[in-house]
């Protein structure tokens, strides 16, 4: 599970079951981010491997922590 710490749409809450019906799941927060977090930092990497190898023992989210929320400017 990859879930943005602060998506208001599907928050990690909403799945207080996953490790019961997914065993060998892994779940990854990615902090101060909303719904789609893939397209950030090193996320889209992340998940090509986790498909590459179809399992995500040993695929290492370390660099989540390092990926900022992006700009925002008012005009």
């Amino acid at each position: 599970m990859l879930a943005g710490g602060a998506d208001p749409q599907d928050p990690i809450t909403n799945f207080p079951n996953l490790k019961q019906a997914f065993p060998n799941s892994r779940t990854i927060v990615v902090p101060n981010q909303g719904h789609w977090v893939a397209r950030y930092g090193c996320l889209a990497d992340l998940v090509g491997r986790f498909v590459e190898r179809g399992t995500a023992a040993k695929l290492d989210p370390s660099c989540v922590r390092t990926i900022r929320p992006p700009a925002f400017a008012l005009q």
